[in-house]
């Protein structure tokens, strides 16, 4: 299993951060886990349990660090279970890093699994930020199922990647509740990414709003496919979907593929997507105000990525996210996060 460290001051109230085979002896009695989560569990080595009971609302933000290690024979395994009790509320950040002395012909090879229950109320905030390396292959799969009048708020983040595929399965079980899903990707040399969503809206009056976005260069690959299936019965859905995509040079490649299925009349949905290259209008603009061109074009990559930092709801990571897309942007090859191994 690979290494999965918290840097969280003790909580209070309950609450539990622990692997599965300890934390079901920590549980306040009469408490059960719900049974998707038990079943996730039996299909994984002990996967870590963070549990925040009923009404009980953690003010500062978690953060956990994932070393993926290079050099294995076989595939890190992480996972992590997620449950929230009625009207609970927490916000997670995830670091994912590549450790260890690079070994000629290997992999580091991941594959990170995460689940998330909410119940009836309850609000979460979870945060995938991957700085991993050129020798990684990454899969993540993050799952998430809402009660009635439950929020939550996904946001997937790669600065630095090899071979990734990020998925998103998400269902609204309970009506009123809300999804916000975002993704963003920064692609250059020979990277693959792939993103996946699918979002089941199951009940009525849901609303879910999807962005995602993707900056390529070079000979980076990457893909979007996102789907949004509204059932029977699901009156009163809302769902929006947009995949916005930056193509720097000829080379480098990105495919789009937002879905929608609509199963009823009484619903508001739209989706698109958009794949393009820098506005040289908008270049000549800035050079006519005396800005240089590669400042310019610094200028206008950060931008395009300014409404996914903006979901960002912790403040520190939102600053911290400028200044590490500014430098990737930049072409610093020291730009990677390095407070995680503090």
């Amino acid at each position: 299993m690979s290494s999965l460290e918290g840097t969280v001051k003790r909580p209070e109230g309950g609450v539990v951060l622990a692997p599965m085979s300890q934390a079901m002896g920590m549980l306040p009695a009469g408490v059960s886990l719900p049974e998707g989560a038990l079943a996730t569990a039996a299909g994984n080595a002990d996967p870590l349990l963070l549990y925040v009971p009923a009404g009980v609302r953690i003010p500062q933000p978690l953060q956990l660090v994932n070393k993926l290690q290079r050099g294995r024979a076989d595939a890190d395994i992480s996972a992590l279970t997620i449950v929230l009790g009625k009207d609970a509320s927490a916000k997670l950040l995830v670091c994912q890093h590549t450790v260890g002395d690079v070994v000629a012909d290997t992999k580091a090879v991941n594959d990170n699994k995460v689940e998330i229950f909410l119940a009836e109320g309850a609000s979460f905030d979870y945060y995938d930020l991957e700085e991993t390396s050129e020798d990684t292959v990454r899969h993540s799969l993050v799952s998430v199922h809402q009660q009635a009048g439950s929020k939550a708020l996904l946001d997937i983040l790669t600065l630095y990647n090899g071979d990734t595929h990020n998925e998103c399965r998400c269902e609204f079980l309970g009506e009123g509740a809300e999804l916000k899903l975002y993704g963003m990707a920064i692609c250059d040399r020979q990277r693959r990414l792939r993103f996946d969503t699918h979002i089941d809206h199951l009940v009525p009056h849901c609303h879910s709003d999807e962005l995602y976005k993707i900056s390529a260069s070079d000979r980076a690959d990457c893909s979007f496919c996102g789907r949004i299936k509204v059932h029977e019965g699901a009156v009163g859905t809302e769902a929006y979907q947009s995949s916005r995509n930056l193509l720097d040079g000829t080379d480098a490649r990105i495919q789009a593929r937002p879905e929608l299925e609509i199963y009823n009349d009484d619903v508001k949905c739209n989706h698109g997507c958009a794949i393009g290259q820098l506005d040289p209008m908008e270049v000549f603009y800035m050079r006519t105000r005396g800005i240089p061109e590669h400042q310019a074009r610094l200028l206008l990559r950060q931008a395009f990525m300014a409404d996914v930092i903006d979901a960002i709801t912790i403040p520190a990571l939102n600053q911290r996210l400028r200044l590490l897309v500014e430098r990737r942007f930049a072409g610093d090859s020291d730009a990677a996060c390095g407070a995680c191994s503090h």
